[in-house]
C-alpha cells in the first residue's frame, strides 16, 4: 500500500484510497493496517451511513439480490470521481460476503484503474 501510494499521482490519492477500500473489502488487509493507512489517506472505512447499514444488513442476511441492488445504488454517478472509498469498501465487502467474489474483485480493480 505504501509503495503504491508513493507512485500515485491521482487527485487526492484517489487510486490509493480505492486500493485500500478494495483490498479491505475483500479481507486482504488487516483491520489495524487498514485503519492506519486509512488515517494517512483521510479515509474512515468504519464510518456508518444509512446506506452502509442497509448493504451490510443485506449481506448479513445473505440476500444476494438486495446486495446487488444496493451496490448499484451506491455506484450511481456520472463518473468514478463520484465514488467514495467508503462506498467502494462496503460494495466490495457485501458482494464478497454473499458469494459474488469475482464481481467484487472486478469492481475493486475497475475502481483503482479508473480512480
Amino acid at each position: 500500500l505504501n509503495s503504491f501510494q508513493g507512485n500515485d499521482d491521482s487527485d487526492e490519492a484517489r487510486k490509493s484510497q480505492f486500493l485500500l477500500a478494495g483490498l479491505a473489502g475483500l479481507g486482504r488487509v488487516d483491520a489495524g493496517a487498514a485503519r492506519d493507512f486509512g488515517a494517512t489517506l483521510g479515509v474512515d472505512l468504519a464510518r456508518q451511513t444509512r446506506w452502509t447499514r442497509l448493504i451490510d444488513a443485506a449481506a448479513d442476511y445473505n440476500n444476494q439480490a438486495l446486495v446487488v441492488l444496493l451496490a448499484g445504488l451506491g455506484m450511481q454517478g456520472d463518473g468514478w470521481n463520484r465514488m467514495t472509498a467508503l462506498h467502494l469498501y462496503h460494495i466490495v465487502s457485501a458482494l464478497n460476503r454473499v458469494g459474488l467474489g469475482a464481481e467484487a474483485r472486478m469492481i475493486a480493480a475497475e475502481a483503482v484503474a479508473r480512480g
